[in-house]
């Protein structure tokens, strides 16, 4: 082994290992939730070299790479290499004897699908046997970049989008090159088009440029901040199709079917030094003509002329946007090549005029930092304002389409997008100033009912007091920890109906228990209740005190009844329902047979009160409440 493969394994381990120890409790967890889901913490996949078996945690998906890590601290995955494959995809990588050099979690190949940048895997693979420590950290870095600038694997791909007014093609570099050959071998004339964020602003106050664009057949998505702002709008865009990437693509397809090319654009002489390098990359390219683009208004018509008679089948123009657009879209019935197609820049990259950015810097999405760094004069505006503009204008369009989805939601057939705002807009004030006032009235009810009946009732509050206290040592009030809305914890205050030692004899009376559901405990005959209480508790007396705990917030007049712990550990989810609203003295349960009604019911009904309750419910509930307590039907 080499030096700098025993490195990079020795730096594998050892950072893995790091990893590992930081990470220790996360997978911990993970390994223990495998095993419980699915009786084994790893599963293992054998990989396409046949050497190397990868683990991951068993069960969801989530968190199950986290054990990969494993196999870099083991040796037999490195961080950086050939990428993990499956042993049933086959590896693309010419005659390169790839079994012997150990699959990476971070390729090159991935690194440059983030930025939609990979267009030939081969070339790639063939690069790790000469990669040092050096170089693989660096990749490992431009990956880190990248992630943060790629878009969600999972993200819908539709095969257009809209962006800032603009409908743009989502097409892979495959698709791209056979919508241009399908283009050629039909014979209708079509006009391309690439758009990058200088190209969007620029139509954003232009309508012509807009029309113009949505005219087109075909709008190729050029640069990394379409991608940045397809990941904003929730979209996955499938490549960056930028002309200095698929202009070779083109030759090299051309070159196949035998088509010919016509070269438009430029200052003068960079078009013929640009037509003798391609010749040097593409000899057999037929070449069917070239022009520079500094010419008269009135010498179009022998320019169109010398086109047509070429007989080309592409025509690319390089005039800059957006006045290749215009002049193409001007001429289009005059132009005989079946494909045209605007290109910017694309003869000053290819003659060096302009030197393009180093594949490193590419690979992370950054090629326009290179450009601002050759032109900053220039190219400043256009980058250090027009991109957080951009991107600024696409998270904007971004909410608008959310908030329109939602608009839509309350709109019907009969109404347009102007009067669904309003009507979206109306209804939620209405809504909102509703849910408020009944608040505010639910409040003012508490208040004002529990203070009047603690004045009216303390007559008879002082006499139960008295009963209690003869018949039975102890103190007069039981207060008790209950659950109150949201799950949180308050005391709740009631007369005291039972002896002291209620709890202790509970335990031995839980087989006796009379309460379907098992969460309550009730006995029509439960030995733990005094005479008085016994009384008290058929007329709800035993109740009143929990008026202070309306008065004080922590309860309401109309609402479930407020459980103990106990019972809430054995909630289920749909139990836990009724925990959405302050509990209350009485309820819609209360007045309909009370202890007579399964706890499976009880929540129903708790769950009918909390979606539909308003103040006219309550003072209704309140109203049945009197005769429920005067018959004391159910109570026991």
């Amino acid at each position: 082994m080499m030096p700098d493969r025993q490195h990079r394994v020795v730096f594998d381990r050892l950072s893995a290992s790091a990893v590992i120890l930081f990470l220790a409790p996360i997978l911990l967890a993970r390994a223990v939730q495998a095993k419980y889901r699915t009786g084994r913490i790893f599963d293992r996949q054998n990989q396409a070299d046949g050497r190397h078996a990868l683990l991951r945690f068993a069960g969801i998906p989530k968190g199950r790479n986290l054990a990969l890590l494993l196999n870099v601290a083991a040796g037999t995955v490195a961080w950086v290499g050939p990428p993990v494959l499956p042993a049933h995809r086959r590896r693309r990588a010419g005659d390169l004897p790839l079994s012997e050099l150990r699959p990476g979690l971070i390729s090159v190949w991935r690194l440059q699908q983030l930025t939609g940048s990979a267009y030939d895997e081969r070339p790639r693979h063939a690069s790790y046997p000469n990669h040092t420590l050096k170089e693989s950290i660096a990749i490992m870095l431009r990956y880190a970049v990248a992630r943060s600038l790629g878009v969600n694997p999972a993200a819908p791909k539709p095969d257009t989008f809209t962006m800032l007014g603009v409908s743009i093609s989502n097409l892979s570099i495959e698709g791209s090159l056979e919508r241009i050959k399908n283009a050629i071998d039909s014979r209708e004339a079509t006009q391309f088009a690439f758009v990058n964020p200088d190209c969007l602003n620029k139509s954003y106050n232009d309508q012509q440029y807009t029309d113009t664009l949505n005219q087109l057949p075909t709008v190729f998505a050029d640069g990394i901040g379409i991608r940045i702002a397809c990941k904003q709008l929730g979209i996955g865009l499938r490549d960056n199709i930028n002309g200095t990437d698929l202009f070779p693509l083109i030759c090299a397809q051309a070159v196949e079917h035998g088509h010919s090319i016509y070269f438009l654009g430029g200052a003068p002489g960079v078009t013929d030094t640009m037509i003798e390098r391609i010749r040097k990359q593409f000899p057999a390219l037929n070449v069917a003509g070239h022009r520079n683009g500094f010419f008269e208004p009135h010498e179009t018509p022998a320019v169109i002329d010398e086109i047509n008679a070429s007989n080309a089948d592409i025509l690319l123009v390089a005039f800059g946007a957006p006045l290749q657009e215009f002049w193409l879209n001007e001429h289009h019935d005059a132009l005989n090549p079946t494909v045209r197609m605007g290109v910017g820049g694309l003869f000053d990259f290819y003659t060096d005029r302009i030197s393009r950015a180093p594949r490193w810097l590419r690979d992370i999405g950054m090629e326009w930092t290179w450009r601002l760094l050759q032109e900053p004069g220039r190219m400043w505006r256009r980058y250090l304002v027009g991109n957080p503009l951009f991107l600024y204008r696409v998270r904007k369009e971004a909410k608008q389409v959310r908030r329109t989805a939602a608009i839509h939601r309350y709109s019907d057939s009969r109404l347009g997008f102007g009067s669904a705002v309003l009507r979206y807009r109306v209804r939620h004030f209405f809504w909102t100033l509703a849910v408020l006032i009944g608040r505010v009235l639910k409040r003012l009810l508490d208040i004002v009912v529990s203070t009047c009946a603690l004045i009216a009732l303390s007559p008879l509050l002082l006499i139960v007091s008295a009963l209690i206290k003869l018949e039975s040592p102890g103190p007069l009030v039981f207060s008790q920890v209950r659950v109150g809305q949201y799950g949180r914890y308050f005391t709740m205050y009631k007369f005291r109906s039972m002896r002291t030692d209620a709890e202790e004899i509970k335990k031995k009376l839980m087989e006796q228990n009379e309460m379907d559901g098992g969460v309550l405990f009730k006995m029509k005959h439960d030995p733990r209740v005094t005479k008085t209480g016994r009384f008290i508790r058929k007329y709800s007396i035993d109740e009143l005190p929990q008026l202070w705990n309306v008065l004080n917030g922590s309860m309401s007049l109309v609402g479930p009844r407020p459980p103990v712990p106990s019972e809430v550990d054995q909630y289920s989810i749909q139990d836990r329902r009724r925990l959405g609203v302050k509990p209350g003295i009485t309820c819609i349960w209360q007045v309909s047979g009370r202890s007579e009604i399964a706890f499976a019911e009880q929540v129903e009904l708790d769950v009918d009160y909390i979606e539909s309750h308003g103040f006219l419910t309550d003072i209704k509930i309140l109203f049945k409440t009197i005769p429920a307590v005067l018959l004391g039907k159910g109570a026991y």
